[in-house]
């Protein structure tokens, strides 16, 4: 009996043993960057506006939708963690849809500059074309972040030799708000500061730079949802969720009119695709929406929507 009842423990403990490392629950330590290679990138944003008068809703009153084809080239780490990436913007793909019209323009054909497109409003599709060959020298410190950029004041001075002042002031503002000079690090604020485990949770506070209400702190709650095998590497999914309300009243002054805004909701839903092993940022997608109230005096008022989304795709190029 003796025997029997010590057969049992072991078997009781065994199992425990074995139930505990099935169960067992894994923590991924995760990482944003580029690894040695030679990458395409490609990010596809898209902006409309709604307005609402009342009970009667104008559909999209306003739209774009910009896509930008981005060859990076990522050098080796040295020995103090140090990494140079170079980015060359390739290709720029635009649509507008606006009470102009729908206006088109891709780079790779730059005698499409339509004609069709009245007066001044063909000048920010000639901007747009100029920045197409831009190249960036990116110096990347042992943590990943960003500690130099090289290439682009040269840039925008080579491309603004044959243009006017005005265009000059738009060239400039188009390349400090491209989303190929912001897309040269990914946003490592959705990363964990420690290990996680699938379906943990942690969150951040970011600072987004909304339009008309301008810099403004957020929470953030991240998920990682989820790791699988894709393309034969153990690829983590992170979900990171915002929802807020701004009570308080904002004044909005467009230099024209001022106006007061109410009622403010902003909302945002984010996947992020990372490599475990690499670091390296396979898929970005994200929506954001924005509403408010705006009012414009004398009992009069009007509700907007803004919807932003964007795609943010990365791909190895075939020789690597």
């Amino acid at each position: 009996m003796k025997r029997f009842i010590a057969a049992v423990i072991v078997c009781i403990f065994s199992l425990e043993f074995l139930v505990s490392a099935v169960f067992a629950t894994e923590k991924y330590s995760l990482k944003m960057r580029f690894p040695e290679g030679k990458y395409t990138l490609q990010v596809e944003s898209k902006v409309s506006v709604k307005m609402l008068h009342g009970e009667a809703e104008h559909q999209n009153v306003n739209g774009s939708k910009q896509i930008e084809t981005i060859k990076v080239n990522a050098g080796s780490v040295d020995a103090e963690g140090n990494q140079k990436v170079i980015m060359n913007l390739s290709r720029i793909q635009l649509e507008a849809d606006s009470v102009l019209g729908k206006m088109k323009y891709d780079s790779d054909r730059p005698s499409d500059i339509p004609s069709e497109i009245p007066g001044d409003m063909g000048i920010p599709f000639k901007m747009m074309g100029k920045t197409v060959g831009l190249e960036l020298e990116i110096l990347f410190d042992k943590d990943g972040n960003i500690s130099k950029i090289e290439g682009l004041e040269k840039f925008i001075e080579k491309q603004s030799k044959d243009i006017s002042e005005q265009e000059k002031i738009m060239l400039k503002e188009i390349l400090d708000e491209s989303a190929f000079v912001k897309s040269v690090a990914f946003d490592k604020e959705v990363l964990p500061k420690k290990s996680v485990s699938v379906g943990e949770s942690w969150e951040n506070t970011d600072n987004l730079e909304l339009p008309v209400l301008g810099n403004t702190a957020i929470q953030i709650t991240n998920t990682l949802k989820s790791v699988e095998k894709e393309n034969d590497m153990d690829t983590a999914t992170i979900h990171s969720h915002m929802q807020t309300n701004l009570e308080d009243l904002q004044e909005m002054d467009t230099g024209m009119i001022k106006m007061m805004l109410s009622d403010v909701e902003i909302k945002s839903d984010t996947t992020t695709k990372v490599e475990v092993e690499t670091g390296l940022v396979t898929f970005i997608t994200s929506k954001m929406e924005q509403k408010m109230k705006m009012d414009l005096g004398e009992g009069s008022s009007v509700v907007m929507q803004n919807i932003f989304e964007s795609k943010t795709t990365v791909t190895r190029d075939k020789d690597e």
